[in-house]
């Protein structure tokens, strides 16, 4: 029950925009590979992995640091007690660590796809698929319920990477190097936002009602997260507001 009330917590941010994303960015890719354009087929698929990555990095540390508010105040009631708050928000933290994984390996197995490559995704899943259940063996006797969630984003992200590697050998470019800068600054500020979040929270909000309290820290962390992408240059904010923009500018003209 935790492993499950955890995976769907974590899958709320995958399906809103990890699976979006794959399914949007799938006709693009079609495109360029039915042109074997090949270059243009690494472009896009370069820009939407960094736009999940710039979306997914702050949802993984927002969830790893609220983890325990966030399930207590939607699930501890009743027949679920603090303990099992515990054992969730453990398995959520553990969970959170493959969130960026989880949303990649979906982007890059469409992209697999749409080069007419389905053999490669389907065979690294199986490989993955046997690398969990003996990372589940041996890490679910000391860590418990934790440890099945930890096993399962450790052979997401060798997943992901795995893929990542064969796409990179399929176009003929490097896909991580150039991700590397980005990332980096990505992360700065999703673990300023994180802290941020912790301390907001520590200094007064955690005894506020949960639907008071959460809300509020969410806000502030996304008002935070977008700061320090300002402050540290993340090209994909500038692309974030521009496609917020056009999205309002569609949404008005069609309430006329």
């Amino acid at each position: 029950a935790a492993l499950y009330f955890a995976n769907r917590l974590v899958q709320l941010p995958l399906a809103l925009f990890g699976t979006a994303a794959a399914q949007a960015s799938l006709p693009a890719l079609a495109e360029h590979a039915a042109h074997e354009d090949l270059d243009a087929f690494g472009s896009t698929l370069l820009s939407v992995i960094r736009m999940v990555a710039f979306v997914m990095l702050p949802s993984a540390v927002g969830i790893a640091v609220l983890a325990y508010p966030i399930v207590g105040g939607l699930f501890e009631r009743g027949a679920f007690d603090h303990r099992s708050t515990v054992m969730t928000a453990q398995a959520l933290m553990c969970y959170s660590l493959g969130l960026l994984a989880f949303s990649l390996s979906k982007v890059l197995t469409g992209a697999f796809y749409a080069l007419r490559d389905t053999r490669t995704p389907v065979r690294l899943a199986m490989e993955a698929v046997a690398a969990n259940i003996l990372l589940s063996v041996a890490l679910m006797f000391p860590l418990q319920v934790s440890g099945l969630a930890l096993a399962a984003a450790a052979t997401s992200n060798l997943n992901a990477l795995r893929l990542m590697r064969r796409m990179e050998l399929r176009l003929g470019r490097p896909l991580l190097a150039p991700m590397r800068g980005p990332m980096l600054r990505m992360a700065a500020a999703s673990l300023a936002m994180g802290a941020g979040c912790w301390m907001l929270w520590r200094a007064g909000l955690a005894r506020t009602p949960a639907w008071l309290g959460l809300p509020t820290v969410i806000v502030a962390g996304l008002a935070c997260y977008l700061a320090f992408s300002w402050v540290l240059r993340v090209q994909e904010l500038a692309t974030a507001l521009r496609w917020l923009g056009t999205l309002s500018l569609r949404q008005h003209s069609v309430s006329k």
